[in-house]
């Protein structure tokens, strides 16, 4: 669909088996509730007014998670080639839950750099539950996306990035299995509708940029380095001139 789009499969799947049962251990130890080994069935279990305190609940216990070491084995490589070597990760990582048509969950079409996020980011996304049709996320390619900018300054859109006509006509639904993942830039606009599947999708998420490239012109302080990123990969050519940088500067 796009050159800018990977989708890869896990070399391991420890990473993605913690995940999973990190969730399903917050969702069971918030509810009370023995739930199955299919997330996917969550909506069995619970109601769409339940899901923002589950979620909540599953957020902090992934981000108490140090999922560095794996990470990096895994995804170093790839983003490395993208990005170069000097890699800043999200301080927390993101989790989201779209159950059998709830409404209260639904994601517009959107860029996430018209909320300060950098166009030189890229988006780390890791289905917990097989992502199928209305129940995943869809993405628009490259051409429309940029159409939607133009759209944006213009302040008139000429088609609705909503409608499921114009996203089967100019995106896609992402197909993915549990274990693997994709990574695409912020920039391209995606978002999510009402899911019309037999099946709840879980999926988390987590930004990465080049400490090199520009923040978003939009960016607040509540989108730099030290807050909305932290140090992830440095290269031992960023770690010498960090130190004579230091001390030019103090000298």
């Amino acid at each position: 669909m796009n050159d800018i789009i990977v989708i890869k499969r896990f070399k391991s799947e420890e990473l993605v088996r913690l995940l999973v049962n990190t969730v399903r251990e917050s969702i069971e130890d918030h509810t009370n509730l023995a739930l199955g080994p299919d997330l996917s069935k969550l909506h069995n279990y619970i109601t769409p007014r339940d899901i923002n305190q589950v979620r909540l609940k599953s957020f902090s216990d992934l981000n108490r998670l140090d999922l560095d070491n794996m990470l990096k084995d895994e995804l170093f490589e790839p983003l490395c080639s993208l990005l170069g070597p000097d890699i800043l990760i999200q301080t927390k990582m993101n989790i989201s839950i779209q159950m059998p048509d709830d409404t209260t969950s639904l994601l517009r079409a959107h860029s996430d750099c018209n909320s300060g996020d950098s166009p030189f980011q890229l988006n780390l996304w890791i289905p917990l539950t097989k992502a199928y049709e209305s129940n995943s996320m869809f993405i628009y390619n490259e051409e429309s996306s940029e159409r939607y900018y133009n759209n944006l300054v213009r302040n008139k859109f000429d088609v609705d990035y909503d409608d499921p006509e114009t996203i089967q006509r100019y995106g896609k639904f992402m197909s993915m299995e549990v274990g693997e993942y994709l990574i695409f830039p912020p920039s391209l606009i995606h978002g999510n509708t009402i899911n019309h599947t037999e099946a709840t999708r879980i999926s988390v998420n987590i930004r990465f940029k080049s400490i090199f490239s520009p923040d978003s012109p939009h960016s607040t302080e509540d989108r730099k380095n030290g807050v909305y990123y932290r140090g992830w990969t440095k290269s031992p050519q960023f770690r010498w001139a960090s130190v004579i940088h230091r001390v030019l500067k103090n000298g």
